[in-house]
């Protein structure tokens, strides 16, 4: 059984989740609405509003080795490409 103020601090972390999930599912949402608009025309900005948001767009190449990621995910793992 967790302790009170383990709780607590775990109720505060699914409510983090939960609020970052809803708005990913917002964002996803315009997303949508702008792929399927036939005024979409600006495809690179298309493209750089999904790197956004999602949390990990990473690229490989055929050996396995990551060769980019977006800035959320570097953000998130503090971590940067050689």
């Amino acid at each position: 059984m967790l302790s009170e103020p383990s709780g607590e601090a775990l109720q505060h972390m699914l409510r983090e989740r939960d609020a970052e999930i809803a708005a990913l599912r917002s964002q996803l949402a315009a997303a949508q609405v702008a792929a399927t608009s036939p005024h979409l025309g600006d495809l690179p900005n298309f493209v750089s509003q999904m790197q956004g948001l999602f949390v990990g767009v990473l690229t490989t190449d055929v050996h396995g080795a990551l060769t980019w990621v977006n800035s959320r995910f570097q953000k998130r793992c503090g971590q940067r490409l050689p």
